[in-house]
């Protein structure tokens, strides 16, 4: 698993996923905004952790 200071390779970000999916014009049925919303709470998380 990776930790703050050793990231895995491998892993990625779901909002790197979804953007790269979608610029290649797949439809993913999911909203980009409420992404990132939700990735920048999740953060927020992680560092008050």
């Amino acid at each position: 698993a990776s930790t703050p200071a050793r990231r895995v390779p491998g892993n990625i970000a779901t909002e790197t996923l979804a953007r790269v999916v979608i610029e290649e014009g797949y439809a993913v049925g999911l909203n980009p905004e409420a992404l990132a919303l939700a990735a920048a709470h999740a953060r927020g998380l992680r560092a008050g952790a």
